[in-house]
């Protein structure tokens, strides 16, 4: 009977010291893994604690039962024991195996069930579309609307009223002008910046106006002053002291004479030429004889030649005269009308044979 104690007694203290060496072993496990103690001994076993999960009997296969050998290393740390799509560092918080943590507690997930498996990482930027034309050219002076852009992203889904939209145009001014379309998503992704190029252009010629009538009758050996043109342009505005004139007219000659306007732009738009004609002519050698005068409208007659062409031509001075009409002679009395709302202090009037 008392050999039989001894044999109980002998046998208990080895079970104990197998199951202390275990539990010490277990122990050392838990605390080696990164964030070992979120689940404790489910790290490695199933939840009935009865037998190893995948990622326990991986451990098993690299230190043995009951050893306190060091286990997790990198190479641990890059399986995937338990085949859920992330490997052991990923779940535990250490990807490269150097026993530091880089995740919180409340994230970490087991990586001996397939169940328990991180969220999914958002690596992925945002995708930026730009409405319209990535180039556009606009006329200098015209409107320019911003047509905008869309974006979408695989977790945050439309994104569009997110999108930051950066840089100017200004079509008064022409030039290469650029838009940029920037954006992150809410895991910190950015996405590849969109970029609209703008170019604003003049190609619209300066328009250059007379400056009075564009014939002009004076009389041989009298004096003429050229009224002048103005110009301007759609972006350079008043181009009138660059205008350039060619042409002289030479009152002691008679004679038909030309002046020419041109101006260009700052662009190189070259304005349309503009010609006036100065006819110098001779002396008037028909006199007006007035036969009827009436001030509204004023009329007068004179006599013609038949066939003969008649200039009616105007002045205030007396030096500068202006054509108001041609009449063509019939051998009788014609009447001429000025028909114009003239409020002249004096004017004068005078018929000229021109051919």
């Amino acid at each position: 009977m008392l050999n039989n104690f001894f044999k109980f007694r002998r046998l208990f203290i080895i079970l104990l010291m197998l199951y202390s060496h275990d539990i010490i072993a277990r122990s050392w496990r838990v605390s080696q893994i990164p964030n070992g103690s979120v689940n404790g001994c489910r790290t490695c076993h199933n939840s009935s604690y009865r037998s190893l999960n995948s990622f326990g009997l991986e451990v098993r296969s690299m230190v043995g039962r009951g050893s306190t050998a060091t286990f997790w290393t990198s190479i641990l740390a890059s399986k995937d024991s338990d085949g859920d799509g992330a490997s052991n560092g990923q779940e535990l918080g250490d990807e490269d195996g150097d026993g530091v943590s880089t995740i919180l507690r409340s994230d970490v997930t087991n990586p001996g069930d397939s169940n328990s498996k991180p969220k999914k990482i958002d690596t992925d930027p945002p995708l930026i579309t730009i409405n319209g034309d990535l180039e556009l050219t606009l006329e200098a002076g015209a409107n320019y609307t911003e047509l905008g852009a869309t974006a979408t992203d695989n977790e945050d889904g439309d994104l569009s009223d997110s999108i930051l939209v950066t840089g100017e145009v200004n079509t008064e001014s022409p030039g290469v002008y650029k838009i940029f379309y920037g954006l992150k998503d809410s895991a910190g992704n950015e996405a590849v910046t969109i970029t609209r190029t703008v170019f604003v252009v003049d190609t619209t010629s300066p328009v250059i106006t007379l400056v009075g009538e564009a014939i002009v009758t004076v009389e041989v050996g009298s004096y003429y002053e050229d009224p002048g043109v103005v110009a301007n342009d759609s972006v350079d505005g008043d181009l009138t002291s660059l205008i350039k004139v060619t042409g002289k007219v030479d009152v002691n000659k008679v004679g038909e004479y030309l002046i020419k306007y041109s101006v260009v732009d700052a662009a190189g738009n070259s304005s349309a030429e503009l010609t006036r004609r100065i006819i110098v002519g001779d002396l008037i050698i028909d006199p007006i004889r007035i036969k009827i005068y009436n001030n509204n409208p004023f009329t007068f007659e004179f006599n013609t030649i038949k066939e003969k062409s008649y200039a009616i031509e105007f002045s205030t001075d007396l030096r500068e005269w202006k054509q108001i009409n041609v009449i063509k002679g019939t051998g009788a009395i014609l009447r001429c009308e000025d028909e114009r709302d003239q409020v002249i202090s004096q004017i004068f009037f005078r018929v000229r044979m021109i051919d």
